[in-house]
Parts: C-alpha cells; sequence; structure tokens
C-alpha cells in the first residue's frame, strides 16, 4: 500500500495494474467458455483492487485500465484480433435482475469503500486512525458541518468530505434521548424523510432545535408548537414515534440502506449507483434461477438481448450476406 503525501497519480498504482496482468497470463481465454471468464473477472479481477480502494481514491486512469482489461478478457481479446463485444459494458455491469452481469463498477466500488471510513468518523469509531483523523481535521463542534475540506487536506480527507452529502443522505437516526439528533436537519421521523428537505420556513427560534426540544413540560411532544407551522402529516408522523426520555440512553445511528441498520459497502455500492429497482424484470429472475449450466444461461442472456452474432446482425455490421444458406431467409 503506498503511503503518499500528496494526491495519488496513476503510476503509484501501477502494480494494480500488473497484477491484474499476472493473473490474466495463467489463464488461457481461448480454453474457457464466455461464463467461465465472466466468473474469474467478477472473482478475481475485481478483487485485487478492492484493499487499496479502502483507503485510497485510485486514480480514473487507472480504474479505465483495468475495465479495458476486464471487457478485454472477457469477450476473448488477445494481442493479435479484438473479438466481437456484443454487450455494453454500461449494461454488463449492471446487476442481474437488470439483465446485467453483475460486474462491479470499480469507481463507484471505490466511493463506496471510502464512505465505510466516513461512517466509522462519524459513527464514534474509537480506532486510532479515526482518532488521528478527528483531532486534525474536526474544527468545529456542530455534527453536520464537521466534514470541511481546505486545498492543503489530505487527499482522503478531500474524498471524505466529497461523499459527505451522500452518506448523511442515508443516516437515520433512532430516538434515545433525543438530545444528539438535529430535530430539522438529520433523518428521524422516517427513512427518506428530513424537515429541512423540505419547502417549509423553519422558525428562526427553532432552526436550532434538538429532538429532546420538541417535547413539552409534561413530557408530551409539544403539539401546540409543532401544528402552527409543521405540515399535517409531518406531525401525524411524529405522533407515532416514542417521545424522547433519558431512560431510553443515547440516539442511535442507523444505516437506512440496509435492513438491519449497519453500514455495508454493497448497501452504500447500490445507492451510490443508483440502479432503476423499477427496471427489475421477471425474465431476468427466472432466467438466473433455471437449472442448467452457467454457459447455458449466459447464451440466454445474450440471446435476450438480441446480440447472438446471427448473419443478419454481422450483415448489419458490413460482414457477409445477411441470408441463410439452408432456407434462405435471413437469420
Amino acid at each position: 500500500m503506498p503511503l503518499l503525501g500528496r494526491s495519488p497519480k496513476r503510476a503509484d498504482f501501477q502494480y494494480v495494474i500488473d497484477q491484474v496482468n499476472g493473473k490474466l497470463a495463467a489463464w488461457k481465454t481461448n480454453q474457457l467458455s464466455f461464463a467461465g471468464r465472466v466468473t474469474l473477472a467478477k472473482s478475481v479481477i475485481e478483487d485485487v483492487p478492492i484493499y487499496p480502494m479502502m483507503t485510497n481514491i485510485i486514480p480514473k486512469a487507472c480504474i479505465d485500465e483495468i475495465h479495458k482489461i476486464q471487457r478485454q478478457f472477457i469477450w476473448g481479446d488477445n494481442e493479435n484480433s479484438k473479438r466481437y463485444h456484443a454487450v455494453s459494458w454500461e449494461t454488463v455491469s449492471k446487476p442481474k435482475v437488470v439483465g446485467g452481469l453483475g460486474l462491479r463498477r470499480l469507481n463507484v466500488m471505490n466511493k463506496a469503500c471510502i464512505m465505510k471510513l466516513g461512517w466509522s468518523i462519524y459513527s464514534g469509531s474509537t480506532s486510532l486512525w479515526a482518532e488521528v483523523m478527528r483531532g486534525k481535521y474536526q474544527r468545529i463542534d456542530i455534527p453536520a458541518e464537521l466534514f470541511i475540506a481546505k486545498p492543503s487536506d489530505s487527499s482522503l480527507w478531500k474524498a471524505l468530505v466529497k461523499l459527505w452529502p451522500a452518506l448523511e443522505r442515508n443516516i437515520f437516526w433512532s430516538i434515545g434521548d433525543g438530545k444528539c439528533v438535529g430535530a430539522w436537519s438529520q433523518m428521524w421521523i422516517e427513512e427518506g424523510l428530513c424537515v429541512s428537505w423540505l419547502e417549509i420556513d423553519i422558525p428562526q427560534q427553532c432552526k436550532e432545535m434538538k429532538v429532546a426540544d420538541l417535547v413539552d413540560f409534561n413530557g408530551n411532544w409539544n403539539f401546540e408548537m409543532l401544528n402552527q407551522w409543521l405540515p399535517y402529516d409531518v406531525v401525524q408522523r411524529i405522533m407515532t414515534i416514542a417521545v424522547p426520555d433519558e431512560n431510553d440512553g443515547n440516539d442511535k445511528q442507523l444505516w437506512s440502506g440496509s435492513s438491519n441498520g449497519k453500514f455495508t459497502i454493497a448497501s452504500a455500492y447500490h445507492m451510490l449507483s443508483n440502479f432503476d429497482s423499477a427496471a427489475q424484470d421477471e425474465t431476468w429472475l427466472k432466467l438466473w434461477k433455471i437449472r442448467a449450466p452457467e454457459r447455458i444461461k449466459h447464451f440466454m442472456w445474450m440471446l435476450y438481448h438480441g446480440r447472438l452474432l446471427t448473419n443478419l446482425r454481422k450483415h448489419k455490421m458490413g460482414i457477409g450476406n445477411p441470408m441463410c444458406r439452408f432456407c434462405y431467409d435471413e437469420i
């Protein structure tokens, strides 16, 4: 792992590209099926850069080179010839349920790995590296404004600052005593709802309130104050939440991208990729559940995309005759 006192450059991670090429040198591409090449590209090539990605933003040129190597290996390119790349990389790198092959986009994966560091710092990790980062960069005490970068800061801290908005949008709070959570600036009412995201004029005297400040002298929600300017549906949602109580302990930070509230790189990757869940098709779900060899599934995947190298397709590419030599029809 290179220890750098400056922004990383492509040459600093040439060893990663060399490792990927070293893996390929031991494989004979022409003796592997398309399914076999896809499996190796996913399970081996993608794993090589993960370790340096955990603590560095790898330069785009380096990631592009690894993606290029993956594409060439998957479609069977070699030094002497370039093969037919039937499906675009944009499609190949989508999840299987939306028509892709599930290969990861390494630039997005790199960001998800860095987000894990941001999550650890913000959630109060006591690891030595986290304490050092807090001691060096925590300039004010307001959590929402903690992540600020200066030109002289390290490249890692700048990357954390850049990714902070995406991280903050997915932090959900489970209310305990209500003393740590901003009533309007943080997500605690329900996932996906933050009052500051709504077009609401928050009274000046209420802007810095914590959730604990929304409780009246009787220990109930102060609906008299809330009803004055909050939308009715938001107030109704607040009513369903238990009133903050010191006996419930501290507020708990949860990750809204996973079912158990724990941060995972996989859920961060899915969030950053922003794949359209509405695009899921039963066809793809059924395809990958078929009890058949992987090479058959991948053949059917190509068939469903309409990308088999038929005579008609070769003719559209300017190669050969579109007619079948047996039935004399276009195929």
